[in-house]
């Protein structure tokens, strides 16, 4: 019996005992224990079935870890974590988003580890040579980009990261010294600042993936030390949600930080939305061509995810045709693949 599986199950069995609403959707079971229309489960962490979440999230939507070890799940709806137990390592200090459910986290060590939400437990994705990173991003094209620290001081470097090799393509200098965050929403790369030392920095900027500049959203907003924000992440609702020891929502447009609110964990360094959408449909590449200078296509034979959403491999198209970024930030890959899967 797999993980997934087993964790499924062990929901499934706590909504029904809670009197949990059931719907059977396309021939597939939903689970949504508390009653706002989307799975009250993500990646297989148990929701909060006390609570009423707002519109659009579901209860403990959210998982990730502390430097010092501890792995978290989250509520959005509220800031409220539960510990979820020990990750088995240290000194992380940056999130992403897999795009399978589970979550990318990396700091200190020279490793990418993949957290498991259902568990708390890391196991090592991938080796990589950023000594210490500060944040980690996936795009919407299922690449992710990194934040690592060459010097206290000194400004921090972006980087594009293979999940499956560790290998990493230098992007830029960022220009700033105190990067602690890094999300997409939409298309578009977000990081936050706090400058050298937690001191004062500019707080959000928005990055450009192709050479690592930084703009300042609000040059007239800068970061607090008293919030200490060292980790965002893109919520469904648009905005993004920082914190560390609390939890705030931040206007991507003003920059604006609203306090949603704390308890049950401290100092985290990352934390993510988990993916409650299903299934989507997976193609094998067939050709990859680099253009305008990229470098890091992905190769002939691997597996390339999509956003489109799946019951069955029936319901995906059966040759994909696609253009999409290059990994390293500069160019484009031509893609054309065979379906494969819906998983």
């Amino acid at each position: 019996m797999s993980h997934r599986f087993s964790a499924v199950l062990f929901v499934w069995c706590i909504a029904a005992l809670a009197g949990a609403a059931v719907a059977n959707v396309g021939g597939g079971v939903i689970i949504d224990p508390d009653g706002d229309g989307l799975p009250g489960v993500a990646g297989g962490v148990p929701s909060d079935l006390t609570i009423d979440p707002a519109p659009g999230v579901s209860a403990e939507d959210m998982a990730g870890g502390a430097w010092a070890g501890t792995a978290y799940a989250f509520d959005s709806s509220t800031g409220v974590g539960r510990v979820l137990g020990p990750s088995g390592t240290q000194t992380l200090n940056a999130s992403a988003p897999t795009g399978d459910g589970e979550i990318y986290m990396a700091g200190r060590g020279g490793t990418l580890w993949i957290i498991d939400p259902s568990t708390g437990l890391a196991r090592a994705a991938a080796g990589i040579t950023l000594a210490d990173v500060r944040g980690l991003a996936l795009s919407p094209s299922g690449k992710v980009f990194a934040v690592n620290e060459i010097a206290f001081g000194q400004p921090d470097e972006l980087h594009a990261i293979d999940p499956q090799s560790g290998n990493s393509v230098r992007i830029g200098s960022m220009g700033l010294p105190g990067v602690q965050g890094l999300a997409f929403c939409g298309d578009t790369l977000y990081a936050y600042d706090i400058g050298p030392g937690n001191g004062i920095g500019q707080g959000l900027v928005t990055v450009d993936v192709n050479n690592a500049q930084t703009t300042d959203v609000d040059p007239n907003q800068n970061s607090s030390p008293q919030i200490g924000i060292q980790t965002i992440s893109c919520g469904p609702d648009g905005k993004l949600y920082g914190g560390r020891s609390e939890m705030y929502r931040i206007d991507t447009v003003t920059a604006d930080e609203e306090l949603v609110g704390s308890g049950g964990y401290s100092d985290v360094r990352g934390w993510d939305f988990l993916e409650a959408g299903g299934p989507v449909c997976r193609y094998t590449i067939k050709k990859s061509r680099a253009k305008r200078g990229c470098e890091t296509c992905p190769p002939k034979g691997s597996s390339y995810r999509t956003e489109g959403q799946c019951e069955d491999v029936k319901d995906c198209n059966k040759k994909l045709k696609t253009t999409i970024a290059c990994p390293d930030g500069n160019g484009i890959c031509k893609l054309k693949g065979k379906a494969e899967s819906c998983s």
